[in-house]
């Protein structure tokens, strides 16, 4: 199943399980952090990303 999700995100399509939630290909822009270490400015290169959002049944059931 974990395979099958992740083929899916990485064309890019939405992966969505009813009740428990869905998945998305989303990309980040380029910004400007800091680093943890030296607190100096560093830039962070743009990327994908997969973004969760829970389904209702989920949501009642944690809340």
């Amino acid at each position: 199943m974990v395979e099958s999700i992740q083929k899916a995100l990485k064309k890019g399509e939405k992966v969505q399980l009813v009740g428990f939630g869905s998945w998305k290909k989303t990309r980040r822009k380029a910004r400007v952090g800091r680093d943890p270490r030296n607190g100096e400015p560093m830039d962070i290169a743009p990327r994908n990303v997969a973004k969760f959002t829970m389904g209702n049944d989920l949501f009642e059931l944690l809340n």
